[in-house]
């Protein structure tokens, strides 16, 4: 009796031992946003079809990577997710993109030959990715994505964006929108209060925020210059002010669910040069986002094919003591997020296919991204 009895104690503690284990194991989602001129099914389909192809290679790669596996999975503490997620934005175009088609076939009556074609090359390839740079645009992709970022939360899980071509505009729109990086004490400084509004926050201390949430509570607007401002009407900033830790946590992304981004393929640089302009008052709040994501773990990675000729480098890879002085910036030491470009590794296409090849090619695209993780955390920590 004495025996069976242990014999139960042991087969509960192993089942409760393997069960804990199972337990702390998170699941990490790799969602794929679509870059421009997938508007047509059968781009879709392309898009799509890449993407399922592409996923298990991406995850052998990170799986395989000594260095990956311990400082991203942690050590079998995350797990990702063999099926890939995806994030379709092209259809959105369609219908302004079909404008701009019926303008061409009025100038064609009219146009030379040659400089109709090249106007129609251009207006296609350029449309999709100058249509969600304006801000309305970006809006509704945002606000569609952070449901999805939402779900993924509700679950429990993780997720890195994997932002291709001008998918790298929404990967950097929404975390710049959605990551909480505005704390209590910052927000006299950037919304530049009267000394009624710098009285009412000084009545209650309120959570991290972002900016879409100050905008959607109606505490803040941002203007098109690339401002926030306090609302004018100081009532209306009284009662938003009440109630917005309500807004950040519907509006802003959760804690430690994005756990970084992968952007390939991009042209980021090229359509927002503007970014690192001292000029722009944009530029301080780019300043909070990559402080930010620095202190939180979090990664910021761009993969570009050395011939693709549409992958821009981003930066001069730095560490981040070198940021801090160049920056006049200060983060937090045990903070270990990190931002690198890698754009040295040959396409196996020719110079003109480099750029649609990523999934085609995904062995070495996928190796290049669990090397530029390796490469990147040491280089930003001189490990």
């Amino acid at each position: 009796m004495l025996r069976f009895l242990i014999s139960l104690i042991l087969i509960f503690t192993l089942n409760t031992a393997v069960f804990a284990e199972e337990e702390e194991t998170t699941k990490v989602n790799f969602l794929y946003i679509n870059g421009a001129n997938n508007n047509t099914p059968n781009m879709e389909k392309w898009f799509y079809d890449g993407i399922f192809k592409a996923h298990p290679k991406m995850k052998k790669a990170m799986d395989n990577s000594p260095f990956v596996r311990e400082k991203f999975l942690k050590n079998g503490k995350r797990e990702i997710k063999d099926v890939p997620m995806t994030f379709f934005w092209g259809d959105k175009t369609l219908e302004d993109l079909q404008t701009v088609t019926d303008e061409l076939n009025v100038t064609s009556l009219f146009s030379p030959f040659l400089a109709q074609i090249v106007r129609s090359f251009f207006a296609h390839c350029m449309h999709d990715a100058i249509w969600v740079q304006k801000d309305h645009n970006m809006q509704l992709i945002v606000r569609e994505l952070h449901n999805e970022i939402k779900k993924i939360h509700e679950n429990g899980e993780q997720v890195v964006l994997f932002g291709y071509s001008a998918g790298s505009f929404v990967t950097y729109g929404y975390l710049f929108y959605k990551l909480p990086v505005l704390s209590h004490d910052q927000l006299a400084n950037k919304l530049g209060l009267s000394a009624d509004e710098h009285k009412i926050i000084t009545t209650k201390k309120i959570k991290p925020t972002c900016i879409d949430a100050l905008t959607t509570s109606g505490l803040a607007i941002y203007t098109t210059s690339g401002e926030l401002i306090s609302n004018p009407s100081f009532e209306d900033f009284k009662k938003a002010y009440s109630e917005i830790d309500k807004y950040t946590d519907d509006a802003c992304i959760p804690e430690n669910t994005v756990l970084g981004s992968v952007n390939y393929a991009s042209p980021l640089v090229l359509f927002y040069s503007d970014l690192r302009d001292p000029m722009l008052e944009i530029n301080s709040f780019n300043k909070d986002f990559f402080i930010y994501m620095k202190n939180n773990d979090m990664f910021w990675l761009t993969v570009n094919f050395a011939d693709d000729p549409l992958g821009y480098p981003v930066v001069t890879n730095l560490n981040s003591e070198e940021i801090e002085k160049r920056h006049n910036i200060q983060f937090n030491k045990n903070g270990r997020g990190f931002y690198y470009d890698k754009s040295n590794v040959k396409s196996p296409a020719t110079f003109l296919g480099a750029h649609t090849s990523y999934w085609n090619c995904a062995k070495k695209f996928s190796k290049a991204v669990a090397d530029a993780y390796q490469e990147g955390y040491r280089c930003f920590y001189n490990d």
